[in-house]
């Protein structure tokens, strides 16, 4: 968020691990800014995490993500998108793999599915293999 020094005429950009004191009021405006902050889910895993239940682990995954955004006020992860369909013959890598927002995408023959076995997004990058 933007920030302004008035001794120094200075402003600058700041994230929540950057304010070690507050005021209970401005602890408040922060909490509030960052809830609006936010970014919808369908953003990380596509409109289609509507059409499951809150009991998806996708759903237990947002809102640590939430959590961690609300912690730290970095959102690191990429906006979903609609990876294009491989063209059949070509040479792939063994596992080839897209990060679309907060899911790994795996390249199964003739389609892109959502892999089950996913390494941890961290940092907008993977972590260990995508299986």
């Amino acid at each position: 968020m933007a920030a302004y020094c008035p001794h120094e005429d200075l402003g600058f950009t700041i994230s929540t691990p950057d304010i070690h004191a507050t005021s209970a009021l401005t602890r408040t405006w922060l909490d509030g800014y960052l809830a609006g902050a936010e970014p919808r889910p369908e953003e990380f895993f596509g409109p289609a995490i509507h059409e499951v239940g809150f009991e998806d682990e996708r759903w237990v995954r947002w809102q640590q993500l939430v959590r961690d955004f609300r912690a730290s006020g970095v959102w690191l992860l990429q906006d979903w998108w609609d990876p294009s369909p491989l063209p059949v013959g070509v040479a792939l890598p063994a596992r080839p793999w897209v990060l679309q927002g907060a899911e790994v995408w795996s390249w199964r023959g003739r389609s892109w599915v959502r892999a089950e076995a996913r390494p941890t997004v961290r940092r907008g990058f993977l972590g260990g293999q995508c299986l």
